[in-house]
This record gives C-alpha cells, sequence and structure tokens, in this order.
C-alpha cells in the first residue's frame, strides 16, 4: 500500500495468498503485516510490484472458456461428494 503523498509503498503483507475456505481450516498459514519508513525497502517493495506486474497478463472472462481452464466431471462430482461430508 502507498499511502498518500507518498512515491512508494510502505505497507505490504508476507506470507500466504492462499485465503480458501480449506486454507483457514486445515493449514498452517502464517502471513505477517510490514511498515515501514525504511525509503530503501519501499523502493525494493515498489520494485517487487513492478516486476511481479510484469510477469501477468489481463484475465478475460473468455479465457475460461477455454479447455484448459474447464474443471473436469470427476473433480465436480468429488467436490460435491466432499462437500456434502463437510
Amino acid at each position: 500500500m502507498t499511502l498518500p503523498k507518498s512515491q512508494y509503498p510502505s505497507i505490504t503483507f508476507i506470507g500466504s495468498s492462499n485465503y480458501t475456505k480449506r486454507s483457514h481450516n486445515l493449514d498452517l498459514e502464517m502471513n505477517a503485516l510490514v511498515i515501514t519508513n525504511d525509503e530503501r525497502l519501499q523502493r525494493d517493495l515498489s520494485d517487487e510490484i513492478g516486476w511481479l506486474r510484469g510477469q501477468t497478463t489481463p484475465l478475460k472472462l473468455a479465457d475460461f472458456e477455454k479447455e484448459d481452464r474447464k474443471v473436469g466431471w470427476g473433480v465436480k462430482l468429488a467436490l460435491w461428494f466432499v462437500g456434502g461430508a463437510l
């Protein structure tokens, strides 16, 4: 997060981005909130954000229609079965 009137981010979370129900209930995961005034660390955070954005492409609704994005019937059946057991 970049604060108003700041050039670089000074607040970030470090840790897992896996925030699913399963993760919350079954996995031991840790996150840390980092708040810094250190300008070098702020620039490093900004560089990291830039690098991450450079590795991504926009996702379009049509992308979910591609065959490799579709969930198979076996997975759907297993999820239905397990979902009922939870």
